[in-house]
């Protein structure tokens, strides 16, 4: 019986994840999607549903008001993936209790911010070699940048950071 019901957890977890991924690809090809606002509300929602679960606050604070900006597919698709490898690095690395997800537009750019209340670390221990190259080759991509500050035992901040109009659908 603990065999079986070991299974049945890893059975239910993939459905879980699969039901995850469709939802993500179904969001990001629909195009009534592709708005700045409906990008933000989606990261906020998706890191919320991934970090729950897993006994980990999640906090965002997102602007009140945001630029009426459509953001082409390859953008959506690069910022999401960038979001939620950071949020899977904290996951993975920083034994945090507490996320705390910003979005903010300053003069012309978007910024993205991620903070964990967890062990902290040199970038290398924290974030994963492979995962920090990852998210700055998806930024440098829409011609941003990725920075990774992190102490022992203070926690890790990822910030991202790009100009709005490199996301932007070109007409």
């Amino acid at each position: 019986p603990a065999a079986t019901e070991q299974k049945l957890r890893q059975v239910s977890e993939c459905v879980h994840d699969a039901v995850r991924a469709m939802d993500q690809i179904v969001w990001e090809v629909n195009p009534g999607n592709d708005s700045l606002e409906r990008l933000l509300e989606f990261m906020a929602r998706h890191a919320r549903e991934y970090l729950t679960p897993l006994d980990i606050r999640c906090r965002h604070e997102l602007p009140t008001e945001v630029p009426a900006l459509k953001i082409s597919p390859e953008a959506r698709h690069q910022l999401f993936l960038a979001f939620k490898e950071a949020l899977q690095n904290i996951v993975k690395h920083a034994q945090a209790t507490e996320v705390g997800f910003t979005a903010a537009i300053r003069g012309d750019a978007l910024e993205l911010t991620l903070r964990d209340n967890g062990q902290g670390g040199a970038p290398a221990s924290q974030a994963g070699a492979d995962g920090l190259s990852n998210m700055r080759l998806r930024l440098e991509q829409l011609r941003g940048e990725c920075r990774f500050e992190s102490q022992p035992g203070t926690g890790a901040r990822v910030e991202f950071r790009m100009p709005l109009a490199t996301l932007k659908v070109k007409q």
